[in-house]
């Protein structure tokens, strides 16, 4: 992977959000080399607005930025961004994209984008359904544990009402209940993970060769 390419996959997720603020210090300002900036900007995705940012961050420095210098360097950083390579590397890594590709290089570029979405997108719902089944498998051990309870007091503790004792038995039945419901939800995601993580493989073995 080359440094333009490493570059553009640390921005992932984080490329041109409006109103991002100058990462700029106050001796990066001083330094005045627009070009560079431009460069790194364009290489990370952003707009050339993020000019704009810089201008707010170097102003109380009393710096103003070249904008020639910074665009000559910004559409140098845009052609090392715009590749089909990282395109991928974008859309599987769930960045946004604001259209800053050339006409002749985004075509390319978005048809790469759009199958990294793809995997990310599918490996969201894997990430999705394991979070669930985990909770659901939570919440039936705490069903468990409190079927266990009720059904040691029922046993164990004969001296009470016969009231209290019939809201045990009825509150073993609920819980009997959601412990059958939880079951069977329980094994319906299980099916459905698999059937994800199924995909998810599939999907990676047929976008790999390409990228």
């Amino acid at each position: 992977m080359n440094a333009p390419l490493r570059l553009a996959s640390c921005a992932a997720g984080l490329m041109m959000l409006a109103g991002c603020a100058s990462s700029l210090t106050e001796s990066q300002c001083l330094a005045g080399d627009w070009q560079t900036v431009g460069y790194r900007d364009g290489s990370l995705g952003y707009a050339s607005t993020r000019l704009l940012e810089h201008q707010d961050a170097c102003v109380k420095h009393g710096v103003v930025p070249d904008r020639a210098q910074y665009m000559i360097g910004w559409q140098d950083g845009v052609v090392a961004f715009c590749t089909p390579e990282n395109g991928f590397v974008q859309g599987e890594g769930g960045a946004g994209y604001v259209r800053v590709c050339p006409v002749e290089l985004e075509t390319q570029f978005l048809g790469a984008y759009k199958d990294g979405r793809t995997l990310y997108l599918a490996a969201s719902e894997v990430d999705r359904l394991a979070a669930l089944l985990d909770q659901k498998t939570h919440e039936l051990a705490h069903v468990d544990e409190s079927l266990v309870t009720l059904a040691t007091r029922i046993a164990v503790e004969t001296d009470v009402p016969a009231a209290t004792r019939i809201g045990w038995v009825h509150e073993s039945t609920e819980l009997a209940r959601s412990r059958g419901r939880l079951e069977g939800e329980i094994e319906s995601i299980g099916i459905e993970l698999a059937v994800q993580q199924e995909r998810l493989t599939g999907l990676r073995e047929q976008l790999a060769y390409r990228y």
